[in-house]
């Protein structure tokens, strides 16, 4: 059973976490222009669920959960801000698909390296 400490300490990261998502980052669409705020509100949501399989590649569910805060809120930050990198390419799609593929394979290179049984 875990301590009422560390539920404690997670409800705090989560609560931290999500003021940091809401008002501190900036919109990962933003280099779109004039198309950045519609974009964000149809394809924002897509970085929750990615970010959330991404921190299950290397976290198991009620292990730590303050831990598990930690990484999601990283893989939210990194994916956010490739989101970026990948929207400043915007005019050129190719440029696009080849940025989120070489993160998608980073990202699985990492987790081969470490998770190795």
């Amino acid at each position: 059973m875990k301590s009422k400490a560390s539920y404690y300490l997670y409800f705090l990261l989560k609560v931290i976490f999500w003021v940091i998502r809401s008002l501190v980052l900036p919109n990962p669409f933003s280099p779109l222009e004039g198309l950045g705020e519609i974009v964000n509100l149809v394809f924002g949501g897509v970085l929750f669920p990615v970010s959330y399989f991404m921190t299950g590649l290397f976290y198991h569910r009620g292990d730590d959960p303050a831990a598990g805060s930690v990484l999601y809120m990283l893989f939210y930050v990194v994916n956010s801000g490739v989101t970026y990198l990948i929207m400043l390419t915007y005019p050129f799609v190719i440029g696009m698909v080849i940025v989120a593929a070489v993160y998608f394979a980073i990202i699985l290179a990492i987790r081969h390296f470490i998770c190795r049984n």
